[in-house]
């Protein structure tokens, strides 16, 4: 196996990851969305946070929320 020592490794993936999501939609708000959930994964992982429990949580929250926050909503009764 091929040895890359970890800066140019670090660097080369950040540029490529960088180039990538500007091209994606061709805006800087690409990369800034790209920065902040990094931002967000480094810190999960230094406050060893369960990385699936974060997935079911960000997918289906706002759909839970909905649902339980407006109970009178789905069950609408005629008084």
């Amino acid at each position: 196996m091929i040895s890359v020592p970890f800066p140019i490794l670090f660097s080369g993936v950040f540029f490529f990851s960088v180039i990538g999501s500007y091209l994606r939609g061709g805006e800087q708000f690409g990369v800034f969305v790209m920065v902040v959930f990094g931002f967000v994964g480094y810190l999960l992982e230094k406050f060893e946070f369960s990385f699936v429990t974060f997935i079911i949580g960000f997918i289906f929250g706002h759909n839970w929320n909905w649902q339980f926050g407006n109970p009178s909503l789905p069950c609408a009764a005629k008084v």
